[in-house]
């Protein structure tokens, strides 16, 4: 049986982050034309320990990611991300408790990968 969400996940540090509100869940849905780069992106960022999966859509179900599962053009992927923001800046805003809304992650979602040509 495979861990849920990473291999490799710091429950103390993420449990910090959402403490102190560092943190966006955010969605993206792989397409077909940029799939490499999108998955590879992703994949960089949970390496760096800046990005949990946490749930995947794929054929209108939903269902909990699981370490290692392999991703398919369609799916869509809702993550934590890690957002560090300065204290003082948080305590100027006014806003002293952070409440999730999900947004869309437009570095994947607007980027296409450049056609590939055939050899």
């Amino acid at each position: 049986m495979k861990p849920a969400l990473t291999f490799d996940l710091p429950l103390k540090v993420w449990n910090e982050y959402l403490n102190n509100g560092n943190v966006r869940l955010i969605e993206t849905v792989l397409d077909n034309p940029g799939f490499i780069y999108q998955q590879t992106y992703l994949q960089a960022l949970i390496d760096s320990g800046k990005l949990i999966p946490l749930l995947l859509e794929r054929q209108n179900q939903l269902e909990i990611v699981s370490a290692g599962q392999p991703w398919s053009i369609g799916d869509r992927i809702i993550c934590l991300l890690q957002n560090p923001q300065p204290k003082l800046l948080k305590q100027l805003s006014g806003v002293s408790t952070t409440r999730l809304s999900l947004e869309k992650l437009p570095k994947v979602q607007e980027i296409a990968m450049p056609a590939l040509s055939s050899i």
